[in-house]
């Protein structure tokens, strides 16, 4: 505690008793923040150093989404789509195979474990999901 005294136009003096606090110069209230401020800038640039590969990706990325006429390209595959839905599509002889190995498995499961569920539900699951994924490939 620092002690000041302050003279007045009457005789009499007054003793006012003020804390160190408020006789700290105002720059230097805000310290903490310069400090909070360039850890932080110190730490996003250790961890930019760090990951640096990323970043650049990340960079990359962006500049393509930015400028797509940069990314662009012509699809080398075009021409084997109709091949690919005769191949793998609905109706197709890997289709049928694949439906031919369900039941074969289907019959080899049940014959493991003596258990017809097993036979009626597990078949009728395989056929039902490959029906699926076939008519989305064709």
């Amino acid at each position: 505690m620092q002690t000041s005294i302050f003279a007045s136009a009457d005789a009499d003096s007054v003793a006012v008793a003020l804390s160190d606090v408020c006789q700290k110069p105002i720059s230097d209230k805000y310290f903490p923040v310069k400090k909070l401020l360039k850890n932080i800038i110190h730490t996003a640039c250790g961890k930019v150093y760090q990951h640096r590969a990323n970043v650049t990706l990340i960079a990359l990325a962006m500049l393509f989404f930015a400028l797509p006429h940069f990314a662009g390209a012509t699809d080398l595959l075009a021409t084997q789509k109709q091949d690919a839905k005769d191949t793998f599509g609905h109706g197709s002889t890997v289709e049928w195979g694949l439906y031919i190995a369900e039941i074969i498995i289907s019959i080899g499961g049940y014959i493991k474990t003596r258990n017809p569920m097993l036979f009626v539900g597990g078949l009728a699951f395989l056929i039902v999901i490959t029906r699926t994924f076939f008519s989305l490939a064709g």
